[in-house]
């Protein structure tokens, strides 16, 4: 069995160690409530920043250099391809991470491009980004937001999902989406296009937000290629056979308000910076 948390961010304030065993110890809660629990892999799918000099916003801190160096009780460990890594634990426990990015659109909505080294531009119109992303080789996935499937942004999801075909870009959730709001009309009409929808945790840049990871996501039967993760998950998700089975419970009233409250609290704050 395979566990994945589709829409990972690893922040700069967070502390790694501590990130890394709240993940593993969300994809074991994970497993617990499943099947054949007793061995499963944990997959960590990375939406990285892009940053001014064309590299992804955490690759210095798993670049060639740091690889093997530990932090806290984890070491990083170099794979047979450049976009994963794996984290491995002193008492043994693994966590598979596979590169990717968070690209911004010129229409203010965003796209991962999961599983992959490659850096895309942001700026660029949502049905060009899903084009790029395809074209090299990554995975496309469209991801919920509060407040970026209504109105005008609505009805560009809406007609992407019309235009949908062949597994061309997949819908993602996230655990930040509150349990008490209607369930987007876009998941309704991606079931009916048979668009799949790949859910993650999204952790957020507030105080705890990391805690999360590993706690929303996906499990897949099967085996994960141990040393070309991305190629393998690539292969999975691509196969409209492969059944993808989320996990994992959306927020409740009081989360969802402070993290909003403390979003918007954070991005005044930075603006008056800057």
């Amino acid at each position: 069995m395979i566990l994945v948390d589709a829409h990972v961010h690893l922040h700069p304030e967070v502390p790694i160690g501590k990130f890394f065993d709240a993940a593993y110890e969300n994809f074991s809660a994970a497993a617990a409530g499943k099947e054949n629990h007793d061995g499963f892999f944990a997959v960590l799918m990375l939406a990285e920043g892009n940053v001014n000099s064309g590299n992804l916003s955490t690759a210095p801190l798993f670049d060639n250099a740091a690889i093997s160096s530990p932090s806290r009780f984890w070491k990083f460990k170099k794979l047979d391809e450049n976009e994963s890594f794996l984290a491995e634990r002193n008492d043994g426990h693994r966590l598979w991470v596979i590169r990717g990015q968070q690209i911004v659109t010129a229409e203010d909505l965003e796209v991962l491009a999961l599983a992959t080294d490659t850096v895309f531009r942001d700026g660029d119109s949502i049905r060009d980004v899903i084009e790029n992303v395809r074209t090299a080789g990554a995975i496309p996935v469209v991801p919920w937001g509060v407040g970026k499937w209504t109105g005008k942004r609505g009805k560009i999801i809406g007609d992407l999902i019309s235009d949908y075909r062949d597994r061309e870009f997949f819908l993602g959730d996230n655990s930040g989406r509150p349990r008490f709001w209607r369930r987007p009309k876009h998941f309704e009409q991606s079931a009916q296009k048979g668009i799949p929808i790949l859910p993650g945790s999204d952790p957020l840049p507030v105080a705890g937000g990391y805690l999360k990871v590993g706690s929303f996501g996906l499990s897949v039967s099967g085996t994960l290629d141990e040393k070309c993760p991305a190629a393998s998950l690539r292969s999975l998700l691509m196969d409209v056979k492969v059944i993808l089975k989320p996990y994992g419970s959306l927020e409740d009233f009081w989360h969802f308000v402070v993290n909003q409250f403390k979003m918007q609290l954070r991005k005044r704050l930075y603006k008056n910076f800057m």
